[in-house]
């Protein structure tokens, strides 16, 4: 998203001249680092600015837990969960699902948090829906979590409940007619609501007509469910284990209906507790279907379950006396911190400060600069280094920043696959990166284009650290057979 964010720089208009499902603010968000900065800045401003917002999130997510549990060491845990798990390795890129974290985080401590919300709050609420939505269309699901929490929590009439979502529904308003409103300037409406909200995206969740349609969709969901499930158990099973004791702390309690003892102000304590558990398995359980909706699963989407579980997790210790509860927090902080500094000396020990795949990205854009012209065009096939674009400050030939967007199988749509495939032929690239190690799994169909298309069109340049770059035949004339490879003769993918 990055790279597309950078050719928007560049004159490229996104939805018509780049392909893109993700909604816009997901890379319009790039767009002032780019913009204002060297491709090489920018991109150390962008992690700076998620540095920002982890630290931001992460004190929602304490004002939340401290708000409900009325526990500074239960809040402080959940916290450092949050930005533990944010720090993994499935979550260290920017993805629509980071950055929806923090209007989805602000909008439930505004509902939910603080005394009864006015009509401002309820605008600016709608405000923060319609941000997280336009940066991720699946945040639907949290959006109507959050809705389905009002009734009990602050909704006590149907007037009420008219009244507020009227207030919701106009900051949603605002934010869908400054972006229509931009859209239809720009002149790119119809395409931007088509790849937003439209057969693009029906056709990767795999709801589209024909083969992958809607019974192949209900079958292909049981599987995913499934496996999501396993991969959420592997991922995430110390937070699932806090979350089942808290399950069996409810099942106790209501065997007791209530503690021996218990003066009433602790019994408020506990019902408040009892109310975020119950709203945050609300909370996941919409995740879950926002995963199915989709159809596939990749690790990132593992990010929108992160702020529930963590405060979630934390419920069944608020039942403890003072003692325990400082104990047993604070042995789990100690162990957390333990076990991010073993993740940061592992990751340091693996890849050190400067990771492989930016040496590689480098060196490529490095060569792509040196043996293209500033107006050339590239294409990246089989490999997952987007950066080189923006690097080598070369833009996509077709439009196509990920190569499996034009792959039949992935996107589910064999009209706009041959579209792309037929633009690569008619403006062949000046050069073509390859990475022979990635599967030809995901774009099967395409094998034998892109086969042909390199064979009679281009010579192997030069291999950089495993992956090989591909120069038109026009760009090659003259240059030498590098050291290590097999020159013009060399066979394609």
């Amino acid at each position: 998203m990055m790279s597309q964010a950078w050719a928007m720089t560049r004159g490229q208009a996104l939805y018509r001249d780049i392909f893109q499902i993700h909604p816009v603010l997901g890379i319009v968000i790039f767009y002032p680092f780019f913009f204002l900065l060297s491709p090489e800045a920018a991109v150390h401003a962008i992690k700076g600015m998620n540095l920002l917002l982890t630290g931001a999130a992460g004190i929602l997510v304490y004002r939340i837990a401290s708000s409900w549990l009325r526990n500074g060491t239960l809040s402080l845990l959940s916290a450092s969960l949050f930005v533990f798990y944010i720090g993994r390795k499935w979550a260290l890129s920017s993805y629509g699902g980071f950055y929806a974290l923090l209007p989805i985080l602000l909008s439930a401590y505004l509902l939910f948090c603080r005394r009864d919300p006015s009509r401002r709050t309820y605008v600016l609420c709608g405000v923060l829906w319609a941000i997280a939505f336009f940066l991720l269309q699946t945040t639907v699901f949290d959006i109507v979590a959050m809705v389905v929490c009002l009734f009990p929590f602050r909704w006590r009439s149907v007037r009420a409940a008219l009244t507020s979502g009227f207030w919701l529904l106009l900051g949603f308003s605002m934010v869908l007619a400054v972006l229509s409103f931009l859209f239809v300037w720009q002149g790119t409406f119809d395409e931007a609501a088509r790849s937003m909200l439209g057969s693009h995206v029906s056709g990767y969740a795999r709801l589209g007509p024909g083969k992958a349609g809607v019974s192949d969709a209900i079958r292909t969901r049981w599987a995913l469910l499934d496996f999501c499930s396993r991969k959420m158990l592997s991922v995430f099973a110390p937070l699932l284990c806090g979350i089942a004791f808290g399950m069996g702390r409810i099942l106790l309690e209501w065997k007791e209906r209530f503690r021996p003892g218990a003066d009433s102000r602790s019994r408020e304590d506990d019902a408040r507790a009892r109310l975020l558990f119950a709203a945050c398995l609300v909370w996941l359980g919409a995740n879950l279907l926002g995963v199915l909706a989709l159809g596939r699963f990749y690790d990132h989407y593992l990010i929108p379950f992160v702020p529930p579980l963590a405060l979630a997790c934390v419920f069944w210790m608020s039942g403890m006396d003072p003692t325990s509860t400082r104990t047993v927090a604070g042995s789990s902080l100690a162990l957390l911190i333990l076990a991010a500094a073993l993740h940061f000396a592992t990751a340091a020990r693996e890849d050190g400060l400067h990771p492989f795949k930016v040496r590689r990205s480098q060196s490529i854009a490095e060569y792509i600069r040196n043996h293209t012209r500033q107006d050339d065009r590239i294409f990246l096939y089989r490999f997952s280094g987007t950066d080189v674009f923006y690097l080598s400050q070369r833009p996509s030939t077709n439009g196509i920043y990920e190569y499996v967007d034009m792959c039949e199988e992935h996107i589910q749509d064999l009209e706009l696959a041959s579209a792309k495939r037929q633009e690569l032929v008619e403006h062949p690239p000046a050069a073509i990166v390859l990475d022979p190690s990635v599967a030809v799994a995901p774009c099967e169909a395409s094998k034998e284009f892109f086969t042909k298309l390199i064979d009679e069109n281009y010579v192997r340049g030069k291999v950089i650290l495993g992956s090989e770059i591909y120069l038109r035949k026009d760009r090659a004339e003259g240059l030498r057979t590098p050291e290590g490879t097999s020159g013009p003769s060399a066979p394609g993918p």
